[in-house]
């Protein structure tokens, strides 16, 4: 009985992912699955065939992006913003605070990321680049909460 509804749970877990997100060329979804009760992100072909994950560790993954090209990824885990490229390689942290950083989005550019913050007292939106060391910038005026903020198209505002 307890393998049927280890089966019935990894189904409804495939039918119903935490977390969703379309690659730029549409054929690659990047999805949320727990994995032994740690949230992990994984690729799964549009067309159809099976989950592949692509991160592991003991504190999970989330909030994934895909970058603009879709040839790399940026996730929050363990309070701190990684970029990773789409097949699970070169994992580097980004930035972390004990504040916490997390839901990470790309520029349109490719070159940036944003990302939320408490850095200040508050949730405050921050940039910083994506393939340099550069301290984080915040981009948003104080006293405003900004949760879930999201770029313009052309990444102007």
């Amino acid at each position: 009985m307890r393998r049927t509804l280890e089966l019935e749970s990894l189904c409804a877990e495939l039918l119903n992912p935490g977390e969703r997100a379309l690659s730029p060329d549409g054929a690659t979804w990047l999805i949320t699955l727990p994995v032994g009760g740690v949230t992990q992100l994984f690729t799964l072909p549009v067309q159809g065939g099976y989950p592949r994950q692509i991160t592991s560790g003991l504190k999970g993954f989330a909030h994934a992006s895909w970058s603009p090209d879709g040839q790399r990824l940026c996730a929050d885990s363990r309070g701190g913003v990684f970029i990773l490229d789409a097949d699970g390689g070169n994992l580097r942290e980004l930035t972390r605070h004990p504040a916490g950083d997390s839901w990470a989005t790309w520029f349109p550019d490719g070159r940036r990321i944003m990302f939320g913050s408490r850095r200040q007292g508050w949730t405050q939106a921050y940039v910083l680049p994506a393939d340099e060391q550069q301290p984080a910038r915040c981009i948003t005026p104080l006293p405003n909460e900004f949760h879930n903020a999201r770029l313009s198209p052309d990444g102007t505002r």
